[in-house]
């Protein structure tokens, strides 16, 4: 195969890839604004972080390739489908990471405006609150300076 096809094959599972994200978005997530809520509201019910949820989802797709390659050819469905599905959620895992790294804040831009009591490098704001990303301890939220550090990633982030 021959770089131009490649790109042409590359071009047409990303376009089906799209269509299938949106498809999951409207029949799992139910909400535009949250691509993530299947996986959250998974993650609460069994007390599992969002992209554990999504392992466990993409894995069963994995496992249907990894069946494909050693052979097994009778599948419920085709191996391409389960390829694109693989597809969707590696990307959708991407958007998780990139979400996670966004939500983290390097607190070299702070240390002067917010020093923190832990001493750490950076937090990381989750849903269960303002974390240190080192130690992974959950920072009082009425602390002065957590609440100076928020003030301050507000401004930096211009949200």
């Amino acid at each position: 195969m021959n770089a131009k096809t490649m790109k042409t094959i590359m071009e047409r599972i990303f376009l089906e890839c799209q269509a299938l994200r949106e498809a999951g978005q409207k029949e799992y997530a139910h909400d535009e604004s949250s691509i993530f809520r299947n996986f959250k509201q998974t993650g609460q019910d069994i007390q599992l972080e969002k992209e554990k949820v999504l392992w466990i989802f993409l894995k069963k797709h994995l496992d249907g390739i990894l069946s494909w390659i050693n052979g097994h050819k009778s599948q419920r469905e085709d191996v391409s489908g389960r390829i694109n599905d693989a597809i969707v959620y590696l990307c959708i895992l991407k958007a998780m990471a990139d979400e996670n790294k966004a939500n983290q804040m390097s607190l070299s831009d702070l240390v002067e405006a917010a020093p923190l009591e832990c001493r750490h490098k950076s937090v990381s704001f989750t849903q269960s609150g303002t974390m240190c990303s080192d130690c992974h301890r959950l920072l009082p939220e009425k602390s002065p300076a957590v609440k100076k550090a928020k003030e301050t990633y507000r401004g930096i982030k211009g949200v």
